[in-house]
């Protein structure tokens, strides 16, 4: 989702509700909610998101690999932190019927 999706969506949230929303102020909420990601997973290494899934940092040790395919060199990849993803419970359901759809070639 873009971020001009999310955007016009908490302007259409906050509508709904009899406020009006302009653009600049939504793509503030929007920033700040990114942000305030940033933070927790800097701060706690995990962010869960209600019905979507949880974010986690690990970290990915230090390994070697060949410096290019075929080649018999190996190169040297530092540790370094990599974001995951754990889709949750509830959405795991939705996501398997999609897949299978997909498969089928359905929409």
């Amino acid at each position: 989702m873009s971020t001009a999706a999310i955007t016009s969506a908490l302007q259409r949230v906050a509508q709904n509700n009899g406020i009006k929303l302009s653009q600049k102020v939504a793509l503030e909420l929007n920033k700040e909610y990114r942000e305030t990601i940033k933070a927790e997973l800097a701060s706690k290494g995990t962010f869960r998101m209600e019905g979507l899934g949880t974010f986690s940092v690990v970290k990915r040790g230090e390994r070697s690999a060949p410096a290019s395919p075929g080649s018999p060199e190996r190169v040297v990849i530092p540790e370094r932190n990599a974001l995951t993803f754990k889709v949750s419970s509830t959405l795991k359901p939705t996501l398997s019927e999609f897949a299978v759809k997909a498969k089928r070639g359905e929409e």
